[in-house]
């Protein structure tokens, strides 16, 4: 087969290729996140909001990118305190 032809096949499998749901967020926030300047984390909910994606379908993105090691993370535990 000649380099083009296969080049040709390549393109063709992969433009013919279906996302699914998850595959395609994790890549919206991926392009998101590399256009961000990195002074400063940016939270889930954050990210939920500008992007419209649901909150808990993100967490589970952004948990399993971090796992693959394509993005950092911090674990914050915030409480809020109210005077009585």
């Amino acid at each position: 087969m000649a380099a083009g032809a296969a080049e040709e096949t390549f393109a063709r499998a992969i433009l013919g290729m279906r996302l699914t749901r998850e595959c395609d967020y994790a890549f919206v926030v991926l392009v998101f996140l590399a256009g961000q300047e990195r002074t400063r984390a940016i939270s889930c909910d954050e990210i939920a909001s500008l992007l419209s994606i649901p909150f808990d379908f993100l967490a589970k993105i952004l948990q399993r990118l971090a796992r693959a090691g394509l993005i950092g993370s911090k674990q914050v535990i915030c409480r809020c305190l109210s005077s009585y």
